[in-house]
């Protein structure tokens, strides 16, 4: 039976014949269905694409004509493939977002980068006012970009996806509503560790390293290892790290303001989920607010700043949320209870 191996139109990539395509040859044997489908496994193990499908030969008055009939036999076949990325739902409000690839130690392939990017617009559209990004592969947080998929964008040859998901994950991450938590389980690099500094909070595991190795492949930083970087803990700190490009502790880090907290191994996707459920429960258009605030500082001078932060405030002050809540804790204050009693602790 003759027969056509191909993938996504995005990529070029035709084996085998197709009667319409290509007449069939005498004196050449053409592969068995099973064969074809032996080849297609091998296919996607080795260039680890997942939307590889046989196209079976159409039968006359069982389907439409031309090569897009979607009829029970013509249907394009796609073997199920594991999803890179994991989206829970903890609690109301929060979603907990788990990266796991540990063929390629979590680096940042296009596919995974892609499905991550969805996820946390399936997050934000479903809801959650704060998400956690997790690694469910050990000793690895989210690496740099794997180095095949941007090899072979460069040089038009096959990839996994389109590579499109960073910018998806960088505008979700930095400039949504949605309060955004990197709970960094273990080592993150060039951009992964960028997709870490667009996000508003990092905890970080004690043994968690943090790099940006660019300069050691004969690249630069290219979303945010150098400019977001440099105002987190510093030009001096962030010249160190992209010049020299070996990683720094979790603790430097910390001491850099570069991390909010630094944790035992195995508690920062636990400590996490519990800093998101307070955040979670914080008034909701106050705390979208304050992000909205936080994303226009990073863009304006500081007079252009104050203004806007004070327009924002504006927006806030007068709905009933805040009213009844002034009320409240000054209801509280006037019966006696202590700032620390009213706001609570410091955390640790």
């Amino acid at each position: 039976m003759p027969f056509m191996i191909r993938n996504n139109a995005r990529y070029r990539r035709y084996v085998g014949h197709r009667k319409e395509l290509v007449p069939r040859k005498e004196g050449i044997r053409y592969p068995t269905r099973e064969e074809a489908e032996m080849f297609l496994v091998l296919a996607m193990e080795r260039t680890g694409y997942d939307d590889l499908y046989v196209l079976r030969e159409p039968t006359s008055g069982e389907h439409g004509e031309g090569t897009n009939c979607t009829c029970s036999r013509c249907k394009p076949r796609r073997p199920a493939m594991p999803d890179i990325v994991t989206l829970e739902r903890p609690r109301e409000g929060v979603a907990l977002i788990t990266m796991s690839n540990p063929d390629i130690n979590n680096h940042g392939s296009w596919e995974g980068v892609g499905q991550l990017g969805e996820a946390l617009i399936e997050a934000r559209e479903g809801g959650a006012r704060v998400s956690v990004l997790a690694s469910g592969t050990p000793g690895h947080w989210y690496e740099h970009a794997w180095l095949r998929d941007l090899r072979n964008t460069v040089t038009g040859e096959p990839t996994t996806g389109t590579g499109g998901g960073w910018g998806v994950c960088l505008q979700e991450l930095a400039k949504t509503p949605v309060v955004t938590i990197a709970a960094v389980s273990g080592d993150c690099s060039g951009g992964g560790a960028e997709l870490g500094w667009a996000c508003d909070l990092r905890i970080a595991e004690e043994q968690a390293r943090f790099g940006q190795p660019e300069i050691q492949i004969a690249l630069t930083t290219g979303i945010g290892g150098t400019s977001r970087l440099a105002r987190i803990i510093g030009r001096t700190a962030t010249a160190e790290m992209v010049l020299d490009g070996t990683p720094m502790t979790a603790q430097r880090i910390y001491e850099l303001g570069g991390v909010n907290r630094v944790v035992p191994e195995g508690t920062s996707v636990e400590v996490a989920l519990d800093w998101a459920s307070r955040l979670a429960d914080r008034p909701a258009k106050a705390l979208a607010t304050l992000k909205q605030i936080l994303i226009d500082n990073d863009d304006l001078g500081l007079t252009e700043a104050l203004a806007n932060e004070q327009r924002l405030f504006q927006t806030v002050v007068g709905t009933e949320e805040a009213i009844a809540t002034m009320g409240e804790i000054q209801g509280r204050f006037d019966a006696g209870e202590s700032v620390e009693s009213v706001y609570g602790s410091p955390r640790p």
